[in-house]
């Protein structure tokens, strides 16, 4: 079994295509295996193909199929890796001769599922640009559930034991352009052992030819919102992402499950930087107390979400009107307190 398998979809980047595989069959460690997936590809990159996978015969295993996009050819590859660990490279991009050696060592030393890397996007010659796939982080031996999800989500900066994919039966979903950001964050749910090699080895060419910036990606833009369908249907139940994220942005709660729409520490955790959750939030707990008053702290117009019963609680009237005065408007058009009510909230008389 190799230690790595290598895949590498192709179409229409026979300009990129030598300088990619130069930096494959060169690399350091050389228990691997490289399968390149020609897409339909029309212009000469078959040739490029040929000419490496003779020179390199036992290392390169190459397969043609009709276009379907890169989803397609990397689900080709995976079905025909043997490697204990996947690297996915792009063919008009190219990586670090040591990549393989350094990352599988250090799957190996942490017993790690998945392996992320930092890399490079390349505008042109004199301009490029690091990018850390995590910009804090508390221990690069142990990434968290919330450090991955909120990572890069593409498939080039990582590392993967093959038999964790194929136990999880992961697959790109095909048909659209963002197939990445749609799966890979779905990993966290099966508790993968994470680390992080904080080292760029992957250099992400800004060429024409590249998925984002070719007609048929700018036409299929809209796809990013089928992803993001597909990446919340399958993420909406788990309590520690859905948790983390409405801690960053309250109105992500919208994305919950209703499960999870009734938890009171979801809600809770939202309603600290942003009411708005309330508005999300189950029958039951806009009527919990300490819900609605942590939600209309910080915005006081979401207390008309609130029951009847804690629309007409004084405490919470006075919270509410406290952080926006618009909501005495609100509560004196809809009589819930009179004006003498309101008044001595606002004014309350010293004993």
């Amino acid at each position: 079994m190799p230690k790595v398998s290598i895949i590498v979809p192709v179409y229409n980047v026979e300009k990129y295509l030598s300088k990619c595989l130069d930096s494959l069959v060169n690399q350091t460690l050389k228990d691997i295996e490289i399968i390149i997936v020609n897409d339909g590809s029309p212009d000469h990159s078959q040739d490029i193909i040929d000419k490496y996978a003779k020179r390199y015969s036992k290392k390169i295993r190459a397969f043609q199929k009709d276009n379907g996009g890169q989803a397609s050819a990397r689900n080709l590859g995976l079905t025909k890796a043997t490697g204990e660990y996947i690297l996915f490279v792009d063919s008009d991009d190219y990586i670090e001769l040591d990549t393989c050696d350094e990352l599988y060592n250090n799957a190996k030393k942490l017993n790690s599922d998945i392996v992320l890397f930092d890399y490079y996007i390349i505008y042109s010659k004199e301009h490029n640009k690091l990018k850390s796939v995590i910009e804090k982080v508390n221990d690069v031996d142990n990434i968290n559930k919330k450090e991955f999800f909120l990572s890069t989500p593409s498939p080039v900066n990582k590392l993967f034991r093959r038999e964790f994919l194929l136990n999880h039966n992961f697959r790109f979903p095909e048909g659209i352009i963002y197939e990445d950001y749609a799966e890979i964050p779905t990993l966290v749910l099966y508790d993968p052992k994470i680390s992080y090699v904080k080292k760029p080895f992957y250099f992400y060419i800004q060429s024409e030819e590249s998925t984002t910036r070719t007609p048929k990606y700018k036409q299929k833009f809209e796809d990013i919102f089928i992803a993001s369908d597909y990446l919340y249907e399958r993420l909406k139940d788990d309590k520690e992402i859905v948790y983390n994220s409405v801690s960053k942005l309250g109105w992500t709660a919208c994305y919950a499950s209703d499960k999870l729409r009734g938890d009171k520490d979801v809600i809770l955790a939202g309603s600290k930087i942003d009411g708005q959750i309330l508005y999300y939030a189950s029958k039951e707990l806009r009527d919990d107390k300490d819900v609605v008053l942590q939600a209309v702290t910080n915005k006081g117009l979401i207390f008309k979400y609130a029951s009847q019963r804690l629309r007409n609680d004084k405490e919470v009237a006075l919270s509410a009107i406290q952080q926006d005065k618009r909501a005495k408007e609100y509560i004196s058009s809809q009589e819930l307190l009179n004006d003498s009510e309101i008044q001595a909230i606002l004014n309350p008389k010293e004993e």
